[in-house]
């Protein structure tokens, strides 16, 4: 009776829950994810899987959205908005490029977690009291926002990609060496061996230029309507 038990229980299958799902697909990682990759790492079948998640597009934005300490950012009195931000951005940026592929979800699903609305309404209050509208600072979130994720998936090239930028600069340096010197002065430190930036130093000042375009622009949208 106990040898029956036991070939039960191997039958049996395993419980599945979203939380162990997620887990699943961080040890997978975003560019290996697939239905029958969590499946098999889970023990269970594709079809069970289906009864908890939609498909892989469901599986990259659980993913993606499992960052939630990422907008906890702790409330500092007197913080500028400008600096909040920023921390945000940062932090973002740093998680996305931990988890290759999750930046596509995090752009088409938006925030989907309770950490995630909640920060957006924060941010909301701490530009407020700049003089900022709701709807206003709605839009300035949207626009860090955007920028982490474009930055990130632009980092994130393929190797076949990073293999045809190289010949597009070639193609340049080449542009470059035929041209007549007097007429291209200004680039002039480019063929004495400028190179390509780094992204770290490339987001930075690309958010620098945001948060201060947004700060020198505020009431940009009622002047529009106006």
């Amino acid at each position: 009776m106990g040898n029956a038990i036991a070939k039960r229980s191997i039958g049996r299958p395993r419980s599945i829950d979203r939380d162990r799902i997620v887990a699943a697909a961080n040890r997978i990682g975003a560019e290996r994810l697939t239905m029958r990759a969590v499946a098999e790492d889970l023990g269970v079948t594709t079809q069970a899987l289906y009864n908890h998640i939609g498909g892989r597009r469901e599986l990259l934005a659980l993913l993606a959205n499992d960052y939630g300490d990422v907008f906890e950012v702790p409330d500092t009195p007197g913080e500028p908005w400008q600096d909040w931000l920023c921390r945000f951005a940062h932090s973002l940026r740093i998680r996305l490029l931990e988890r290759p592929g999750t930046a596509s979800a995090v752009a088409t699903r938006g925030p989907t977690s309770s950490p995630a609305v909640s920060f957006v309404d924060r941010t909301i209050t701490k530009m407020a009291v700049d003089g900022f509208e709701p709807s206003e600072a709605l839009v300035a979130y949207k626009a860090v926002l955007e920028l982490v994720i474009g930055m990130v998936q632009r980092q994130e090239v393929t190797d076949a990609d990073a293999e045809r930028d190289h010949g597009h600069r070639a193609l340049f340096y080449e542009a470059l060496a035929n041209s007549d010197p007097e007429a291209l002065h200004n680039l002039a430190f480019i063929a004495a061996g400028w190179t390509r930036r780094d992204p770290s130093e490339l987001f930075d000042y690309s958010l620098v230029c945001l948060i201060s375009g947004i700060a020198s622009n505020k009431g940009y949208f009622s002047t529009v309507r106006s």
